[in-house]
């Protein structure tokens, strides 16, 4: 029986989110805004404030009750008049209203859709049973740029366990707009959520509005070499003509 690798570096996802924010240079040094949709317990909000050499405006949507106490914290430690960052306890889809959130035995692969079938055997750590299910709050990224009056998202990071075509559903008249300049967002090859979206459904759809794919970054393989999963990052139209895109 194939199984699948689950370790993931401390490192992730910084591979994706240094190509981005390179990418973003070229249109100016004013403040960078970043939307993190699966902000876990604020691996992404570290790096980010690492990397980014500008001031920030960052909000993190995080739904998991048991990991949020930690993403407040390390915005806390971040949080300074040029640094901006506001956490919200809720979850980002398709559309506005509630939905189910399944905790996981462990706490970086919970999410809205349940594991496919077979998955335990693939992951035999256990790290997919779930331990019990919640409500949670749904908010898409259109609803919250008019809630938050961002006038723009420089970039947009999607970590949502195979749910991320639907958060960019939920995006899509940012999208449309152009409002928004780099995607990045964790993709899957191989079945691992019942309902997820592929790679290649990602791509189609931000093909579709005249994105650039530009690459992936910080892949996984199963253990017989399948390439697995890793995040994907698109740009908009005017960020690739800053890069020289053809």
């Amino acid at each position: 029986m194939e199984k699948d690798r689950q370790e993931q570096s401390n490192e992730w996802p910084e591979a994706g989110l240094s190509a981005a924010l390179q990418l973003l240079k070229p249109l100016g040094s004013g403040e960078t805004v970043m939307v993190d949709v699966g902000a876990h317990r604020g691996e992404t909000l570290k790096s980010f404030s690492a990397m980014c050499g500008t001031p920030f405006l960052y909000v993190g949507l995080e739904p998991n009750p048991a990991v949020f106490k930690d993403f407040e914290s390390v915005a806390a430690e971040v949080r300074s008049p040029a640094r901006r960052v506001t956490c919200l306890p809720v979850a980002s889809g398709p559309r506005d209203g509630e939905t189910r959130f399944l905790l996981m035995r462990q706490s970086a692969v919970g999410g809205i859709l349940p594991a496919v079938k077979g998955l335990s055997e693939r992951v035999p750590t256990g790290d997919h049973e779930v331990d019990r299910q919640i409500r949670v709050k749904v908010l898409t990224v259109a609803s919250l740029v008019r809630e938050m009056s961002l006038k723009k998202i420089d970039l947009l990071k999607i970590d949502t366990e195979g749910y991320d075509l639907e958060v960019l559903k939920g995006a899509l008249p940012l999208l449309t707009e152009k409002s928004v300049g780099a995607v990045m967002t964790e993709v899957f090859f191989v079945p691992y959520r019942e309902g997820q979206a592929f790679f290649w459904d990602i791509a189609v759809f931000m093909a579709e509005l005249g994105f650039h794919f530009v690459n992936l970054y910080d892949t996984r393989e199963t253990t017989q070499k399948r390439l697995y999963t890793g995040n994907a990052l698109w740009v908009s139209p005017a960020v690739g003509r800053a890069n020289d895109f053809l």
